[in-house]
């Protein structure tokens, strides 16, 4: 998948090349024997356990100088508690938008490092100008239906300009709906494989799904009140929510120390707006920064997981057993 190293931890979760399967949902085949889920422990001191050998595991594939983006999520602040965790050499980085434009991320971002002793990089970027001038030609030469990576993109850049040997974010792992488990990335989200092939340049995008330990024993742990699947009686919004407060139980759970938001955001909320209130059309940014790119190459779309049976009873079984709202 990439030139320097696999995007999930030998291989125990492959799919399609993504920059094929823009029109499509991407399998993700779960190569791990049903034992393993068996093998998992939920102790204190295992899963602090899980969180360190994730971030050395992750650690070794970007160099001596490696720098973690913190975009104030709860996603990337867990993933930096595993590194500071682990005793691990970074730095932390923060993506700072003209006008305060993601000012709300940003001083979450602040908070948690100074609740953490951690001086971040923080790189400044006129958003707006970088949408309209230069978002296109970086998208297109990444395949890259998404304004947000995209600019995501610009970050690693100028983070690659300032001498960092590799670059790791938060990313997800998975949850259960009711019976079903995921959600699993889209090829838009997982097309910093792209971003790193292209500039030999290693990028762990998704640092929570990286190690199976990790990954699962977070899964297991956040309530099925995650409802990645909307449903009809729920607005986006209400979903959206629902989503978050389960995912921040899950983090808490398992020993996370995190700083959550009120609502969950995407960073990109005020840019809409001003793009909005230039033209008086609340779709204005989806039509110049999305849409063109998505009727060149592909409508954005999600994944699937593909379990056997043996995997879904086994992972019920340890559900009931560790999950505590049920």
């Amino acid at each position: 998948m990439s030139y320097l190293f696999d995007p999930y931890q030998d291989n125990w979760l492959t799919f399609p090349n993504p920059i094929n399967s823009l029109l499509k949902n991407i399998d993700y085949t779960v190569n791990l024997p049903t034992e393993f889920f068996n093998t998992l422990s939920f102790d204190k001191h295992s899963l602090s356990e899980y969180r360190i050998q994730a971030a050395i595991a992750s650690a070794k594939l970007l160099g001596n100088n490696p720098v973690l983006c913190l975009s104030g999520g709860i996603d990337s602040q867990a993933m930096i508690h595993c590194w500071k965790e682990a005793g691990l050499k970074f730095d932390v980085a923060i993506l700072v938008f003209n006008n305060d434009l993601n000012s709300h991320d940003v001083e979450i971002a602040r908070t948690f490092c100074r609740k953490n002793d951690i001086e971040p990089v923080e790189l400044n970027i006129n958003v707006i100008e970088y949408l309209t001038r230069e978002h296109y030609e970086q998208a297109e030469k990444y395949h890259c239906t998404s304004p947000h990576f995209s600019t995501h993109y610009k970050m690693f850049d100028m983070l690659r300009d300032m001498g960092y040997t590799g670059i790791c974010c938060g990313g997800q792992a998975f949850a259960k709906d009711e019976t079903v488990w995921g959600p699993c990335l889209s090829a838009a989200q997982i097309n910093y494989l792209e971003y790193s092939r292209i500039n030999q340049y290693p990028v762990v995008g998704n640092f929570l799904g990286y190690e199976p330990k990790l990954c699962w024993s977070i899964a297991i742990l956040t309530p099925s009140e995650f409802k990645w699947q909307v449903s009809a009686t729920d607005s986006l919004e209400d979903a959206t929510q629902k989503r978050y407060l389960a995912k921040v139980e899950g983090y808490r759970r398992h020993g996370f120390d995190i700083i959550p938001q009120e609502s969950k955001f995407t960073g990109f909320e005020k840019v809409k707006e001003y793009f909005a209130a230039q033209t008086n059309d609340n779709w204005t940014f989806e039509k110049k920064f999305r849409h063109p790119l998505e009727r060149k190459f592909g409508m954005m779309q999600g994944g699937n997981l593909l379990l056997t049976d043996s995997h879904s009873e086994t992972l019920a079984r340890l559900y009931r057993t560790h999950n505590t709202t049920n």
